[in-house]
C-alpha cells in the first residue's frame, strides 16, 4: 500500500510538471508604455515679464537770431519700460527623428509694460518720453533637440506690436517769460519687427507639457516730431522750433507656460 502511494505521488508530479512549464512558457510580459511623441497640434497659455531697453535721441531744432539751426541741442538716454505679460500660444510639432524636431508657433500677449525718461534739467527744462507696450504677438519657427521627455529648442520669426509714446517739453524757469507745457505729442503706432530666442519644454503627464523660454524682440525705430512755442529758445529773432524724438524699440521677454497636445 505504501508503495502504491509513493508511485501515485510520483505520477502526479510527472503529469503536473509539463503543465506548469507550459504555463510559464506562455506568460508574456506586458509591453512597455509607448514613448512620448512631440508630433501634433498643441494649445496653451503663458505668463511672464518683459524688460525694454530703448535708446532714445531727442533734438531741438529751430531758428535762432534769424538763422535756421538744425540742432540747437540734443540728448541721448534710455527708456526702459518694464511690466508683466500673459497670453496664449498655438502650434504644431514634427518629430522627424528620435532626437530632432521642427515646428511652428504663433502667440499673442497682453502686456503692462511702462517706462519713461527725463532729459535736460529735470524739473526746470524738461524733455520727457513715456513709452507703453500694451500688446504684441509673434509667429515663429522652432527647431529642437529631443532628450527623453525634454525638448531643447531655438526659435525665431516675425513680431508685431502696438507702441504708445508720450513726448513733451516743459519749462519752469522763473523770469524766462514762458513756462509750463511748451509742446508735445501722443502717438500710438503699430510696429512690425523680428524675434529670436530659445527655451526648454518637458512632458509632465498625459498630454500636458510645460516650458520656460526667453526671447529678444526688435521692433525697429520710431521717429516723431512735434512743434513747440516760438521764441522760447534763442532770444530775439528766434522763430518756430520743434523737437524730434527717435527711439529704437527693443524688448527682452521671459515667460513660462503650459501646453496641451492633441
Amino acid at each position: 500500500m505504501k508503495k502504491l502511494l509513493i508511485a501515485g505521488a510520483a505520477l502526479a508530479a510527472l503529469i503536473g510538471t509539463p503543465a506548469l512549464a507550459a504555463d510559464l512558457a506562455y506568460k508574456v510580459p506586458s509591453p512597455p508604455p509607448p514613448a512620448w511623441s512631440w508630433t501634433g497640434f498643441y494649445l496653451g497659455g503663458n505668463i511672464g515679464y518683459s524688460v525694454g531697453r530703448d535708446p532714445t535721441n531727442q533734438f531741438l531744432n529751430g531758428i535762432v537770431g534769424g538763422v535756421g539751426v538744425n540742432t540747437i541741442l540734443g540728448t541721448t538716454d534710455d527708456v526702459s519700460p518694464i511690466g508683466f505679460l500673459g497670453g496664449g500660444q498655438i502650434g504644431y510639432n514634427w518629430q522627424m527623428a528620435p532626437q530632432w524636431l521642427i515646428g511652428i508657433e504663433a502667440d499673442f500677449q497682453g502686456a503692462d509694460q511702462r517706462g519713461s525718461s527725463c532729459s535736460l534739467i529735470c524739473g526746470l527744462e524738461t524733455l520727457t518720453v513715456q513709452q507703453k507696450l500694451d500688446w504684441f504677438g509673434t509667429v515663429r519657427a522652432r527647431m529642437g533637440y529631443v532628450n527623453g521627455d525634454y525638448l531643447w529648442y531655438v526659435t525665431g520669426g516675425g513680431a508685431y506690436a502696438e507702441v504708445e509714446t508720450n513726448e513733451a517739453l516743459s519749462l519752469s524757469v522763473a523770469g524766462a517769460g514762458a513756462g509750463g507745457f511748451l509742446g508735445g505729442l501722443n502717438t500710438s503706432t503699430d510696429r512690425g519687427g523680428w524675434v529670436v530666442g530659445g527655451g526648454v519644454e518637458t512632458h509632465l503627464w498625459y498630454n500636458w507639457t510645460a516650458k520656460v523660454e526667453a526671447l529678444y524682440m526688435d521692433l525697429g525705430q520710431i521717429t516723431n516730431t512735434y512743434a513747440i512755442a516760438a521764441g522760447v529758445f534763442g532770444g530775439p529773432g528766434s522763430g518756430p522750433a520743434s523737437v524730434t524724438v527717435s527711439s529704437n524699440i527693443r524688448d527682452y521677454i521671459f515667460r513660462t507656460g503650459l501646453n496641451y497636445k492633441f
